[in-house]
């Protein structure tokens, strides 16, 4: 099948063949196969097809280079471009349409009300929507009722990422606190409560030491500002990002635990990750993809206490962090990418029957 994605960025061939790029010399350099599909919107339109027409929001569409697709699949963004972009593509093409929104929380915080007409209209023109949580579906149902709406969380490819796992008895005291995060303002993702456990956790075990991540410097000094002011500046190490995906997971591979609270609306890929890699994770329990993989270690995202005591168990209780690992790596086996396939197989059938139904009406 010919698809064609619509990335709300610019310069989206160039970012897409470059990452790509950059993980298979990786892992070629450590001796291991490329994963099949990276865990992110990039990688969706290669469950189907292993070269796919990349487009970007940073000029018209190239109808000529669409002319072959016989899919359409496009990432929503709060800024109007994207969406102008579908409208202008459907007036020329009649091709079936699959959206894949983003945090559904920091769409409509973000969003211009000038733009909405703009969004509704490409809504207008998708057939299918596959949100990322279980949990959103109701709400695109309502704004889209004429919409297929189907569970698509990003894809794992789960058997190699489980290959590069640490042995448990190999591990050592660090604590991972966050995947790449803003720490304060309207997009923070991370809590102050992970730090707070984590402070109360590493005061009964001075041995204990934190690790988190952000993805630029501005980002990074805010960070180990935070981390200064809360008396962690010794015990908690704030590190740019590092790419490629297998570089950070190479970097978190060894860490015992990890705690992470967020309360965004987000798909929560840090927990697949940890699945993969054998850590244990104390998780906010208002995000979906944490009560699916980790559910005896959630908590909500404000209770410390809560995290605190669960952390300790986990730590001082080889027999339920080993079950706790046993459990995860078999539930994200559901995020895995024959399964992902298949789902978004099963979209597309849906969507050209329905299809087949209305013109046929």
């Amino acid at each position: 099948m010919r698809v064609a994605i619509l990335l709300n960025r610019d310069l989206p061939r160039l970012r897409t063949l470059g990452k790509q790029a950059l993980t298979a010399g990786y892992e070629l350099a450590h001796g291991r196969r490329t994963p099949a599909v990276l865990p992110e919107f990039d990688g969706l339109a290669r469950l189907v097809d292993d070269n796919p027409i990349v487009l970007g929001t940073d000029g018209p569409p190239d109808h000529r280079a669409l002319a072959p697709a016989e899919l359409l699949l496009w990432e929503w963004g709060w800024t109007p471009a994207a969406a102008a972009r579908v409208c202008d593509i459907r007036r020329r093409i009649d091709l079936p349409t699959i959206l894949f929104p983003g945090p559904l929380d920091r769409f409509w915080r973000e969003l211009d009300a000038a733009d909405v007409s703009t969004h509704l209209a490409a809504l207008a023109a998708t057939d299918a929507i596959g949100v990322m949580l279980r949990d959103t579906a109701s709400a695109y149902a309502a704004i889209a009722p004429h919409a297929h709406v189907f569970h698509m969380p990003v894809a794992v490819d789960v058997e190699r990422f489980a290959a590069i796992a640490t042995d448990a008895d190999a591990r050592e005291d660090v604590v991972l606190l966050t995947a790449p995060t803003r720490f304060c303002g309207p997009a923070t993702q991370l809590p102050i409560t992970t730090h707070l456990a984590f402070r109360r956790l590493v005061a009964e075990r001075p041995r204990l030491r934190g690790l988190c991540f952000a993805y630029d410097d501005g980002e990074v000094r805010q960070a180990r500002a935070i981390v200064r002011e809360l008396g962690l500046a010794d015990r908690v190490e704030v590190r740019d990002y590092v790419r490629p995906l297998g570089r950070f997971l190479d970097v978190v591979k060894s860490c015992r635990l990890a705690l992470a609270l967020p309360h965004a609306v987000i798909q929560g890929r840090l927990a697949l990750m940890a699945a993969c890699l054998g850590i244990p994770m104390v998780a906010s329990e208002e995000i979906e993809t944490h009560r699916t993989l980790f559910p005896r270690t959630c908590v909500r995202w404000y209770d410390v206490d809560g995290a605190v005591e669960t952390a300790r168990r986990l730590l001082d209780d080889d027999a339920f962090a080993a079950s706790v690992r046993r459990d995860a790596r078999a539930a994200v086996d559901y995020y895995a990418v024959a399964q992902a396939r298949q789902r978004l197989v099963d979209a597309v059938a849906t969507v050209r029957e329905r299809r087949r139904i209305r013109e046929g009406a």
